[in-house]
């Protein structure tokens, strides 16, 4: 009966999607740094029937203003300046990856930095997530979801989705249920994803910025290059800056038992 149910969602989810208009999701990020640091971030899921962008609206709002030449100037001004307040008008672009999800051309595009700005993108299929319905049932911003897991990239995935809402998205990478994920948490309790609102969305889904300025590269190699920087950030600033940094401004050990997003980079 419950495989029954579950195909009929799909079914009725591949009719209406079509039909239905855009969305906007905000996402409570909780999550653990590799050295451990407990942190929240804001992020934005904004999907259509045909496309998707999940970003951090502070980093979003930023590099907005840089793309263009006059308003990029006032902002370079503004943070050489260093008159930083509580005010401030331009917030830390502090997540910085941004996801792209193409359903009409079934790819799905990940722009991401390391080392703070040196931008790096790379493609991946979409779909090809093994997910396994469940029995449980959680009431999320009023929709009744769904239970369903997956193994993705190295983590076990629990998320709930709303077959009401009949769009094969969620947060981050994942997708393709047949219905929007509005909770996803990994076994371990080091990252989740909640969603925290949801409102139409009349507007163009607007594309990732400067998209010129990222470098195609493969994902475990961007994920390898990061973790070699996070693990040895003080010999990494020596190199580029020739500046050796006092010992208490270098970064912590790593803790081993945290981790990135994807873990099957190792």
């Amino acid at each position: 009966m419950k495989k029954i149910f579950v195909i009929t969602c799909f079914l009725i989810s591949c009719v209406c999607l079509y039909a239905q208009k855009a969305v906007k999701v905000e996402y409570d990020y909780h999550f653990y740094t590799v050295r451990g640091y407990e942190t929240h971030r804001p992020m934005i899921l904004t999907s259509s029937p045909t496309r998707s962008k999940f970003y951090n609206p502070d980093t979003n709002r930023i590099d907005s203003v840089c793309n263009s030449p006059e308003k990029k100037a006032e902002f370079d001004a503004y943070i050489n300046s260093r008159a930083w307040s509580a005010s401030d008008p331009y917030p830390a672009r502090w997540e910085k990856m941004y996801v792209e999800k193409d359903r009409s051309n079934n790819v799905m595009t990940v722009y991401d930095t390391v080392a703070g700005e040196e931008r790096y993108c790379y493609n991946e299929p979409l779909g090809g997530i093994r997910w396994e319905m469940k029995d449980s049932t959680e009431t999320i911003l009023g929709y009744e979801c769904l239970m369903a897991e997956c193994d993705y990239h190295g983590r076990h995935w629990i998320v709930w989705f709303a077959p009401e809402l009949p769009i094969h998205d969620g947060p981050w990478k994942l997708n393709a249920l047949p219905g929007l994920i509005l909770r996803a948490e990994e076994d371990t309790g080091l990252y989740e994803f909640t969603a925290v609102g949801i409102e139409s969305y009349e507007k163009e889904i607007e594309p990732v910025y400067q998209k010129f300025l990222y470098e195609k590269i493969d994902r475990k190699e961007l994920l390898q290059t990061k973790r070699l920087i996070d693990e040895n950030f003080g010999g990494f600033v020596s190199a580029r800056t020739g500046i050796d940094l006092p010992k208490n401004m270098k970064s912590t050990e790593i803790k081993k038992t945290y981790d990135y997003l994807e873990t099957d980079y190792r």
